[in-house]
C-alpha cells in the first residue's frame, strides 16, 4: 500500500486522482482557504482526508507516515525559515 500526502494549491484534484489508483492511499494540505469548491472537494475535507491549514507551522502527521510527499506551488506559503537563504 502506497500511502502519498500532497501539500499545495488544488490539493482536492491531486487528492482524488490518487485515491482513484488502486493500492494508494491518499491525504493532502490546503495551505489556502477553500472559497468556492465542488462537493468532491467538501466530501474530502469533511472526511478529513484534506485538511485546509497553514503550511507555515508543522503538519500534523508524524515522521516516515508517507511512503511519498508531493509538494507543489507551496513556495509561498512557506515561513521565510524554511527556505534556502544563498
Amino acid at each position: 500500500m502506497r500511502k502519498v500526502l500532497h501539500v499545495g494549491p488544488d490539493t482536492c484534484s491531486v487528492v482524488s486522482t490518487l485515491l482513484k489508483e488502486e493500492g494508494t492511499e491518499a491525504w493532502g494540505v490546503e495551505p489556502c482557504e477553500l472559497d468556492e469548491t465542488d462537493e468532491t472537494c467538501k466530501s474530502l475535507v469533511y472526511k478529513g482526508i484534506v485538511r485546509v491549514a497553514d503550511i507555515k507551522f508543522p503538519l500534523p502527521y508524524r515522521s516516515n507516515s508517507f511512503s511519498l510527499v508531493i509538494v507543489s506551488d507551496a513556495v509561498d506559503y512557506l515561513s521565510p525559515k524554511y527556505l534556502n537563504k544563498t
